[in-house]
């Protein structure tokens, strides 16, 4: 059995953002002499005093592939102990451009030309649906199908065919749409093995059970007839896929594998040395990632240990047992791919046009305090026509929080600027803005906000001297940052960039509510979405129904020293899916002056019956709203399209409004609730179509 100090340094390994990273060719099977063992050697007569590699924000070197799979098979070696080890994974929308007004809108992303997945995909004649229903009780099997509708001339939408895109069980489907190439992203939701300390120093630990199986699937889909589309390629991927993006003809994948080694004795003497000499002799092949090309069964590795990297400090003593990997996929020609492996976990990625941003957590194990001590580990890869290489690394103080947490991060003139929050005694929360720049192989601190000189918080000062809010958006619009924090009332602050040496607090708004999604309009207007709650979590009868519910604000930042709420619509009762997913937001620009915008609201309402009961209802509706930005700017609700109780038994019971999505064409609007699509138009949203 391993020692206490060693199963601490184990457990403590779970908390870091450790990232390191290897590369792979197109084969993924270079490996040095022998199997990817770097040779042959003596069995050791005794186990060393292993540990686990550091977190590191400094450059990485290239490793041998000996050095390598020492590397990962200490890590697998002293990670034995453990019963599970589930890694958890969890400026959106493009800015205005002149020229003429797209027809029809398309995904919301944080990046402009950086695509992300989502379960609807439009080119203006065809609409793509992931279904929700992953299995077909009938049939008793699992079954993942994506729906084809087209358009005609008129705008009506017709269902043309159900493409099948595959039969295992997976929990979230996601599209790629790129010319004639439909890309079908399949994955489970990872599950959370967190291990904190206490505060006697001892460790807690939560464990969420992991998905039945630690792989996802990639299936390219010839769409060149979309009557008559089929998969041509179908790969598996050994991991889970923490998120994925694209570029051109280049689908980025980033997953992470936990190697394990099933040949571990479990009784007999001298278990350490024994166990320690088996994971030593085993081929390095086993311990790494695969794909397999699902129709041919063919299989070959992810990542080539020839080329891999590992933290420049660590030796033959450290090693870990995770591995991230960026794997980049032709969608034109999917065979042809390559990766970069990352040895240790991952919490989340950024990817602006020119590099991609893995992000992780870092903290002293030793350091057992109230303060939160953690830091955010970044790691800079830059990209190219082929792939994807490592190029600079640093951290900040910090974490960044929940929800949308990658639009904490802005890549803008060559400068990283990112937000973070943590917990401090004196000061309660500290939210910071920090300005990097790479500078060789270090992503440099330019400047942060607050500072010495303007020490001002970002956040409210409560009575008691500390701050109390948390954020809950951040949104970066060329030079200047939007972040609201809440408690009881929500200050919007309007942050200046424009002197990389010295960001300022310019202005503040606070009003009721909060807005947990932000939208830039143009340099002078932003939409908030978000809740209308005001004192509702402190006296629930200080305010009447009708002013709680989902909101939608149009802010005035033209004067970034004084922003100002131009107007603002309450749905009572209701949430909208925007505030934690941006991706149900839809945005087109209609004219120079007109924005027009949709958004799923869920409410739960009541109904007084006859007898004096009260009988609560669902409301399932999409608002559509118009932005004026003339010369008297406005907010104008278009009204909603209000789906209505279905008889047909696929239509009934309750369906999730997180998956709601919608696209703007034209005047038409087509509102995706379930696996189904109501059509109405533009100055009628009332009159609604459907179900198609």
């Amino acid at each position: 059995m391993l020692n206490s100090n060693h199963l601490k340094v184990t457990a403590a390994a779970l908390s870091l953002a450790l990232l390191s990273a290897c590369g792979s060719g197109s084969d993924g099977n270079s490996a040095g002499q022998g199997p990817g063992n770097g040779g042959v050697q003596t069995p050791p007569d005794k186990v060393p005093d292993l540990s686990t590699g550091e977190a590191s924000a400094k450059k990485l070197r290239k490793a041998s592939a000996e050095d390598f799979a020492t590397y990962l098979k200490n890590g697998v070696y002293l990670s034995q102990h453990r019963t599970s080890d589930v890694a958890d994974g969890s400026e959106a929308g493009t800015s205005p451009t002149s020229g003429e007004p797209p027809a029809f809108s398309t995904t919301n992303v944080q990046e402009s030309a950086v695509d992300e997945s989502d379960r609807i995909k439009y080119d203006g004649d065809y609409l793509y649906i992931a279904n929700t229903t992953d299995f077909q009780a009938a049939e008793g099997e699992h079954q993942q199908s994506v729906r084809i509708l087209k358009r005609g001339e008129a705008g009506e939408l017709t269902p043309l065919s159900s493409l099948i895109a595959s039969r295992g069980y997976y929990s979230k489907q996601r599209l790629y749409l790129k010319e004639d190439n439909l890309a079908v992203v399949l994955s489970n939701e990872g599950g959370i093995f967190g291990i904190e300390p206490a505060i006697d120093g001892v460790f807690s630990t939560t464990v969420v059970p992991e998905p039945v199986a630690q792989d996802f699937t990639l299936a390219r889909v010839d769409i060149q007839d979309p009557a008559q589309s089929n998969i041509t390629h179908q790969l598996r991927f050994d991991g889970e896929l923490v998120d994925s993006r694209v570029i051109g003809d280049s689908l980025y994948l980033v997953s992470e594998f936990t190697a394990r080694f099933d040949g571990f004795e479990q009784q007999g003497e001298d278990l350490n040395l024994t166990n320690y000499q088996k994971i030593l002799a085993t081929d390095i092949s086993e311990l790494l990632p695969k794909v397999t090309d699902i129709k041919t069964g063919t299989q070959k590795l992810m990542v080539d240990p020839a080329t891999c990297y590992v933290p420049e400090q660590a030796s033959e003593l450290n090693g870990y047992h995770q591995i991230t990997s960026v794997t980049r996929v032709s969608l034109s020609d999917p065979d042809s791919l390559t990766s970069t492996c990352i040895a240790n976990r991952t919490r989340g990625i950024y990817m602006s046009q020119k590099n991609l941003y893995l992000y992780g957590y870092y903290y002293d194990p030793e350091d057992v305090t109230f303060e939160d001590t953690t830091q955010t580990v970044m790691h800079q890869f830059s990209l190219t026509e082929n792939a994807a290489t490592y190029s600079a690394s640093g951290r900040v103080a910090g974490r960044l929080g929940s929800g949308n947490t990658n639009l904490r991060f802005s890549e803008h003139n060559d400068l990283l600027r990112v937000v973070t929050s943590r917990f401090t005694e004196v000061n309660g929360m500290v939210h910071k803005l920090y300005i990097l720049e790479k500078q060789g192989d270090n992503l440099a601190l330019l400047s942060q906000l607050p500072n010495d000189t303007r020490p001002t918080p970002i956040g409210k000062v409560s009575d008691n001297g500390l701050v109390e809010e948390d954020i809950y958006a951040v949104r970066f619009f060329g030079d200047k940052a939007y972040i609201v924090t809440f408690r009881q009332i929500d200050p919007l602050y309007v942050l200046d960039l424009s002197e990389r040496n010295d960001p300022k607090i310019t202005g503040a708004l606070e009003i009721p509510g909060y807005s947990a999604y932000l939208h830039p309009v143009s340099d002078t207007l932003l939409v908030g979405i978000g809740q209308n709650v005001q004192d509702w979590f402190i006296d629930p009868v200080a305010q009447s129904d009708d002013q709680i519910g989902a909101k939608v604000s149009l802010f005035d930042v033209s004067n970034i020293g004084a922003p100002t709420l131009l107007q603002e619509k309450v749905f009572p009762g209701g949430y909208s899916p925007v505030e934690f997913d941006y991706h149900a937001f839809s945005y087109i620009k209609h004219s120079e002056e007109v924005f027009r915008m949709t958004l799923p609201i869920e409410s739960w309402l009541t109904q007084d019956e006859s007898d004096n009961s009260v009988t609560w209802y669902r409301r399932s509706e999409l608002a559509a709203f118009e932005v004026h930005s003339g010369e008297t700017p406005k907010l104008q609700y278009m009204g909603s399209s209000v789906i209505e109780p279905q008889s047909d038994s696929e239509l009934q019971g309750y369906v999730w409004s997180g998956d709601d999505r919608s696209v703007i064409h034209d005047d038409h609007i087509y509102y995706v609730h379930g696996n189904f699509v109501w059509s109405s138009l533009w100055q009628t949203p009332q009159n609604t179509t459907g179900p198609f």
